[in-house]
């Protein structure tokens, strides 16, 4: 999303409550090089002990049809800037000129910076005369969105995030890179993932933190709304101002003033998109401002997480602070809705994850299912594979993500399933053929699970994949030499022989390379239509070699296996069953293997509890 023509314009008004006039930006079409900036005082405190009031010297620089130049600053707009304690500046235009130098000779003032790469990946001219200035660096805090980076040189580096884990240790190694060796002389880096969450970098105490929303990822509150905002970084811009005013400014400014800042900001956001635009079409200035100075003495929306200094192979819910073993009894108590967790969680529909390696699993696949959705250019199947060992619950992912897809009521959607295993002549696909095509002629969009498509056809090993080949190419299949299309379709092929991606990808280049170049079976055929990122793995509840698994992730997942059976299990109202602390402490234990993954584990529990899962169930554990 491209930034307003006058955000520092709307930064200025927002700060000083509306005294600026609309005509000042509004009505020009040409407004840019604007800078706001803005100085608390001093402050009177009311003498009934009431809360204090802030004045503010209001100078504003910049909003004009032509650009300002250096020369045109009279000498008392260079003395309001050397005297201000706070500047706030939208620098969004990388600008040439030289007005810059005379923020940057106030080093006791805190700078709060919205900048952004140049498409030639280039950091802002701001930036580079900032870094030269070592002192004033010290109290600058620079905002940039992750995006901000992708459209730089890191659109490789820092993808759409599938866990919050992923985004901060790419968009770690974004800062990192050497082009951003000027950005980290600065004190405070906040990288913004839109509204959802944001990293703070304190480069003085060598800390980080994550502020965020633990039930969204980056990009999910804006989309689920619907709605396109203008003015979002400013309000969070705005916010951070403000905090860091009510802070007091000066060397008691820490890195909790920017994580309270930060914290605010996101919810400031969030009330923005929720109002929208006054009817006239302009921002929402006093409603905004009041929202920030009320949400400073309430407690925030979000959890904060202190990072480790390595990153590497980071799992947030290996850093809960009650330890993994508290956190599993604490879930299966309570649930997920009763309990703060203070980690990322993901739910679609009853699918719930908050191990980061399902989480990224289960994400890639809904925003393969997400993408192709949206653009409705494709008129051929998206065909993907999953895998993973049995009862690790391919077919409920995709079946409740399918249902979330459809209570967002953006897609209509249906679910439908068949087991290759269980057919036994080509014939039959004609069959589910035809009920894929009578759902897309009922104005459905199909989303298929073919169950054990590496089975066996008439003892051919991976003999069905011949018959997918013109579907998932051409979207159309034959009957009686009748052409017949599908059209748009999600085809989701499950794994039954092989348990892994990487295994089926070996497989795939082993049989490419045979002397037959796997004619036999047309496994590399088919594998070449599948969708480039379209192998996902499904962990389970017993981890794998291919993943960084611990003792602590597998009774966490299994946890969370254990909660959800319980609650879908729990019809009856007036009965209990009982399920005490060394029960789950035995369901739990890693050394156990479950070797029909959630089947297995549900049977286990049936011995350990007392009743039946028909019956609401009783938590004994020792508090």
């Amino acid at each position: 999303m491209k930034p307003h023509k006058a955000c520092a314009a709307m930064l200025h008004k927002l700060l000083t409550e509306g005294k600026l006039t609309e005509s000042d930006y509004l009505d020009n079409k040409v407004v840019r090089k604007t800078v706001s900036y803005w100085v608390k005082k001093h402050k009177i405190i009311e003498a009934n002990g009431g809360l204090s009031e802030r004045l503010f010297m209001d100078v504003q620089i910049g909003v004009s049809k032509e650009p300002l130049y250096p020369s045109q600053l009279t000498d008392t707009q260079k003395c309001h800037i050397a005297q201000c304690n706070i500047i706030t500046v939208f620098d969004m235009d990388n600008s040439n000129y030289d007005v810059y130098a005379e923020v940057i000779k106030n080093v006791d003032a805190w700078k709060v910076i919205r900048t952004l790469h140049e498409g030639e990946r280039k950091l802002s001219k701001f930036i580079s005369l900032l870094s030269e200035n070592g002192d004033s660096c010290k109290r600058s805090i620079i905002i940039l969105n992750a995006s901000d980076l992708r459209n730089a040189k890191f659109q490789d580096v820092i993808h759409d995030g599938c866990s919050w884990e992923q985004l901060v240790t790419e968009t770690f190694d974004a800062l990192k890179m050497s082009e951003n060796q000027n950005l980290m002389k600065n004190r405070f880096i906040i990288v913004c993932f839109e509204h959802e969450g944001a990293l703070i970098v304190d480069n003085v105490e060598k800390l980080s933190t994550l502020v965020f929303f633990p039930n969204d990822i980056e990009g999910q509150y804006l989309r689920s709304n619907q709605v396109k905002i203008y003015g979002l970084l400013v309000t969070f811009q705005a916010a951070i101002t403000e905090v860091l005013a009510c802070s007091g400014g000066g060397a008691s400014v820490n890195i909790g003033v920017i994580e309270k800042g930060t914290s605010i900001g996101l919810s400031a956001m969030r009330r923005l998109i929720d109002v929208g635009y006054d009817n006239d079409g302009t921002y929402p200035y006093k409603l905004i401002s009041e929202f920030i100075k009320k949400s400073y003495a309430e407690k925030p929306d979000t959890e904060i997480v202190k990072l480790p200094k390595n990153v590497t192979n980071l799992n947030l819910a290996l850093l809960h602070e009650d330890g993994i073993k508290t956190l599993c009894y604490k879930i299966i108590q309570a649930g997920f809705d009763s309990v703060p967790l203070c980690i990322p969680i993901l739910k679609y529909n009853k699918l719930i994850a908050i191990d980061r390696y399902e989480i990224e699993s289960y994400r890639q696949i809904y925003n393969l299912f997400e993408n192709y959705l949206f653009q409705k250019k494709e008129n051929t199947p998206l065909s993907i594979c999953i895998f993973g060992p049995p009862g690790s619950g391919k077919s409920t992912a995709i079946r409740e993500i399918t249902s979330h897809i459809c209570n967002e009521d953006r897609y209509k959607t249906k679910y439908i399933e068949f087991n290759l295993s269980q057919m036994f002549q080509p014939i039959e696909l004609l069959s589910a053929f035809n009920k894929i095509r009578d759902i897309i002629l009922n104005g459905e969009i199909p989303i298929v699970f073919w169950d054990e498509f590496d089975s066996k056809l008439n003892d051919v090993q991976k003999g069905w994949l011949k018959y997918f080949l013109a579907p998932m190419e051409d979207g159309a299949y034959y009957e009686n030499g009748d052409k017949h299309t599908i059209g748009r379709a999600i085809f989701v092929f499950a794994g039954g022989t092989t348990r892994n991606a990487a295994k089926f990808i070996e497989t795939v280049a082993w049989e490419k390379n045979a002397e037959d170049g796997g004619a036999g079976n047309k496994l590399p055929d088919f594998y070449s239509r599948l969708h480039p990122t379209g192998c996902i793995d499904i962990i389970g509840i017993n981890g794998g070699k291919s993943f960084v698994d611990t003792n602590e992730l597998l009774e966490l997942r299994r946890a969370v296996l254990i909660r959800s059976l319980l609650e879908k299990q729990a019809t009856a109202k007036n009965n209990v069953v009982f399920l005490d602390r060394p029960d789950i402490d035995k369901l739990l234990n890693p050394k156990c293997t479950y070797d029909y993954g959630k089947r297995s584990l549900q049977q286990e529990m049936s011995k350990v509890c007392t009743g039946t899962f028909d019956y609401h169930w009783k938590f004994l554990g020792h508090q």
